[in-house]
């Protein structure tokens, strides 16, 4: 069993269709999970039950977050060899990445992975070309892109042989 935290966008509809859409074409995990900032990366040697108190208490001490996002990126600086379309918020970046910062600490601290710098996004895709990601960023960045979302709770999730299974959310203070 791998635990993560996760943060799912409150969007506006028409926002959560075009990713959505994107995702139906480029993105493996679109069957098993729906758009999402991944806050905590799979934990393997956590109790759900300490890593689900330790988020309700960090949850306690942040607000909703609010977040901009205007444009995609690939990344292609991974370990798998893959191209990745991500949403990357402009604002609210700052605060995101405070909140996972604060999430990887006390019983999560051992969870870490420090050789990955960690940058706040939503996954939209994942192709085997890179220069197909590129073609795709080109395209999708060619249309205005403004979204506007909140993350107002964060939900502790395992993925297991069967899928993914939400185990706690909590709301983040208001």
């Amino acid at each position: 069993m791998t635990l993560f935290v996760i943060g799912y966008p409150d969007l506006a509809a028409a926002d959560d269709e075009w990713i959505e859409d994107i995702r139906r074409r480029h993105d493996p995990q679109f069957e098993l999970i729906r758009p999402h900032f991944t806050l905590v990366f799979g934990m393997t040697d956590v109790d759900h039950r300490a890593a689900v108190d330790h988020v309700a208490g960090v949850a306690g001490w942040f607000g909703t977050v609010d977040f901009r996002i205007s444009r995609v990126f690939v990344d292609t600086a991974n370990s798998e060899g893959a191209a990745f379309l991500y949403l990357v918020p402009e604002e609210g970046h700052e605060s995101l990445y405070a909140l996972h910062e604060r999430l990887n600490e006390g019983p999560l601290a051992g969870t870490r992975n420090h050789e990955a710098s960690f940058v706040p996004h939503i996954t939209i895709g994942r192709l085997d070309d890179p220069a197909e990601a590129q073609t795709q960023v080109t395209e999708l960045n060619q249309d205005a892109i403004d979204i506007a979302g909140s993350v107002s709770s964060l939900t502790v999730a395992q993925i297991d042989e069967v899928g993914l299974e939400e185990l706690a959310t909590v709301a983040l203070a208001s």
